[in-house]
């Protein structure tokens, strides 16, 4: 069904910031929510100010799960800001028409750019593994989820189908953890900035990797001169790995054979390694040998 004011809910998460250009959206039809922070007069609030606009998105989830509207739309309380273009209400106007299950709709990316090996991931990681993991499994089956084509800054089109493929309780224990972290020194930004990278994760616009499909289909084998500290998070992956600089005795299995060299490109996110390979190996001839980021890429 395509998007239309009449089948639109729009949340938009506020605090202390006018929000009167929204009423132009009422009235194009659409049904707009204002979710306040620590206002009890609000009939849509968010009882502490924590999380930034994750908790209100999360609270709107939450009392709207059986009576979803096609589409949410979920914006901040700024019609004009550095990561959209123009008017916020150009923006959804645009979209108008249009059918899709997620779809952000900002264009700037303001998450920094990490990888598992990096200490500056660790509480990337460790949000992850609290909130999320036990709902959406190990991070590892998403790949380069953060990739260069993925947008943070959480302003968003999302399918009902989408939020209602999360249990309701996902949501709600978020949400009621936020709520706890309230009193915690920089909760009320913190918590929202992490959860923008992982709304494409949360209402599927970052599919799990299949990695059995990989075994049967792209099985590659690793050349590594040096022990290779992650080895391990990928053996069960349809990635074999052989410590040493020759390569091994047989390599009939393995459709793929990269050569590992030391050392890596600054900033080469081996971790997250399978997704951004793919994107690679469609943009060469699947016949040649080529360098890629301290690679060398040989088809078997």
């Amino acid at each position: 069904m395509e998007l239309s004011p009449a089948n639109t809910t729009i949340v938009v998460s506020c605090y202390k910031r006018p929000t009167e250009w929204a009423d132009r959206l009422v009235a194009l039809g659409f049904d707009v929510r204002r979710y306040t922070k620590e206002d009890p007069s609000s009939p849509y609030n968010v009882e502490r100010n924590v999380g930034a606009e994750a908790s209100a998105y999360l609270k709107y989830c939450m009392d709207s799960y059986k009576t979803l509207s096609e589409y949410t739309i979920f914006l901040h309380d700024e019609e004009f800001s550095w990561h959209h273009e123009g008017s916020i209400i150009d923006r959804i106007c645009e979209s108008i028409g249009f059918t899709c299950h997620y779809k952000t709709l900002n264009n700037s990316h303001n998450l920094p750019w990490f990888y598992w090996g990096n200490n500056d991931a660790s509480n990337v990681r460790k949000f992850y593994d609290d909130h999320l993991g036990e709902y959406l499994g190990p991070i590892e089956r998403y790949g380069e989820f953060m990739g260069h084509k993925r947008i943070g800054a959480a302003q968003m089109i999302v399918h009902k189908d989408a939020i209602l493929a999360r249990p309701y309780e996902l949501y709600f224990r978020i949400y009621q953890r936020f709520i706890t972290m309230a009193d915690v020194p920089g909760a009320a930004k913190e918590t929202g900035i992490l959860m923008e990278y992982f709304w494409g994760i949360i209402f599927g616009d970052v599919p799990p990797i299949d990695w059995d499909a990989i075994r049967r289909d792209s099985a590659m084998a690793i050349i590594c001169p040096v022990p290779f500290s992650y080895r391990a998070n990928y053996c069960h992956q349809g990635i074999d790995f052989f410590i040493g600089s020759s390569m091994p005795q047989t390599t009939t299995p393995y459709k793929w054979l990269i050569q590992l060299s030391e050392p890596l490109e600054e900033g080469f996110n081996f971790d997250m390694f399978y997704t951004r390979f793919l994107e690679v190996i469609q943009e060469h001839n699947p016949q040649e040998t080529f360098r890629f980021d301290g690679l060398l890429i040989i088809r078997n």
